[in-house]
């Protein structure tokens, strides 16, 4: 048939491997490129972001979803300068997240009010999941695909995060 011969074509098993390795490697790359931009300036939120990747690879979700949650903590502790937890950071509702310390934040940084309140409602999510799932024992019923689209919207609210503190703004 014609897929026993594609499979047998060693040019084509070569090119599959090579887009297989390709893929690996981008999604490396992405994770060396962000611990690069938490570098030294976010050291913590850096220790527990790596945590998180080698718990994930190594399939301790639990602790890999835990040990995201502190990172993206870490890293709000550091851009507004204080000790506090992520719960306080972002509490408040409707109007009110505007005056949370991080709605103040972003409105010193002239983020518009919609995308205030757009991370803001990003971040309360993680915050639930993590609490509910993580911090307090397993993960039951959550799917490693869960835990890997929990992990990548915490690291895309992370990405924003750095973007708006590197802001000359």
């Amino acid at each position: 048939s014609k897929l026993s011969n594609f499979l047998c074509n060693e040019d084509a098993q070569q090119e599959i491997f090579n887009q297989l390795a390709k893929f690996s490697s981008d999604a490396i790359k992405a994770q060396q490129e962000f611990s690069a931009r938490l570098g030294a300036a976010h050291s913590k939120a850096l220790e527990e972001w790596n945590k998180s990747i080698d718990l994930f690879r190594s399939r301790y979700y639990s602790e890999a979803g835990n040990d995201i949650r502190k990172s993206l903590e870490f890293l709000l502790r550091d851009i507004l300068k204080n000790g506090t937890s992520i719960e306080q950071q972002v509490k408040g509702s409707g109007k009110e997240l505007l005056k949370s310390n991080l709605g103040k934040y972003l409105s010193s940084k002239e983020i518009n009010k919609i995308n205030i309140t757009f991370l803001i409602n990003i971040i309360t999510p993680i915050t639930h999941i993590s609490n509910e799932k993580f911090k307090h024992g397993e993960p039951t019923g959550l799917s490693e695909k869960d835990l890997r689209f929990y992990m990548n919207e915490t690291f895309l609210v992370m990405q924003r995060l750095l973007d708006i503190e590197e802001s000359k703004k």
